[in-house]
This record gives structure tokens, sequence and C-alpha cells, in this order.
């Protein structure tokens, strides 16, 4: 769980790369949100992007190459974004300590979080896990 917690802390610092000021915050928070729930948006940037790119591939790969949840990882992604930035106060440094404190506590981190948006990362996890469990009891050709 820690570990699928620091893929949705990575995507999450991925987003906060979009460099914003003070007074723009919420405006940039909705264009963050919309660049991380839509995947021709998000595409454009991780072609652009050599470090987008490799959290994208560390995305995939976390969720064991299953496309569908990698989009959740990125829907939930934008729901802790706002969260964030609720937390910080809109102050952008503070977001930036938050996410690097998350980093070194994920655990601590998910139970800050909202009830719902743990449940979104405990249901992928899960699914994660469920996956993952059936490619390996799955019968070897």
């Amino acid at each position: 769980m820690s570990k699928f917690l620091v893929l949705l802390l990575s995507v999450s610092f991925m987003a906060t790369t979009v460099s914003f000021a003070e007074e723009d915050i919420d405006p940039a928070l909705k264009d963050v949100q919309e660049l991380l729930r839509t995947e021709s948006k998000r595409n454009e940037v991780i072609k652009a992007d050599s470090k987008a790119q490799q959290a994208d591939a560390f995305a995939l790969q976390a969720v064991g190459g299953n496309q569908q949840l990698k989009n959740e990882v990125y829907d939930v992604s934008a729901d802790i974004m706002a969260t964030v930035q609720k937390l910080s106060g809109g102050d952008t440094a503070k977001m930036q300590q938050l996410l690097q404190k998350a980093l070194q506590n994920p655990g601590e981190f998910l139970k800050s979080l909202p009830a719902d948006q743990q449940a979104k990362i405990r249901g992928i996890a899960t699914q994660v896990e469920k996956n993952k469990s059936s490619a390996q009891a799955a019968p070897k050709p």
C-alpha cells in the first residue's frame, strides 16, 4: 500500500511542476486537474517532457500494465491535488513541502486525506493486487 501511495504522490508531484503564481492557484489547479484527468492532454505533456514520461511509465508499471487502473491513478491524483492545495492554504511552497513530507511518510499522508480519496486509493491498490494474484495463478503454457 505504501508503495502505491508513493506512486500517487509521484504523479501528483509531477503535476506540481506546472508553475503558477499564488493569485492564479485556483485556475491553475483546475488546469492541472483537467490535465491529469484527460488522457489526450496528458499524452501531449508526456510526449514533450522526459520527467513526465518517466512518471507515466512508472505509473503504468505500478498498476501491472493496466491502462484503466493507470487512468484511475491519474484521476485520484487530481483529487489529491485539490486536497494538497486546501491543506497548504494555496501556498505553493507549502504544497511542495507537504508533498515532500508525504513522500517521506506516505502512510501518515494517507490518513490526512478525505475518506473518499482513501477509499479510491485502497480500491485501486486492491485491484492491482487482485490482478497480480490472478496473473500469478494463471497456468503457464
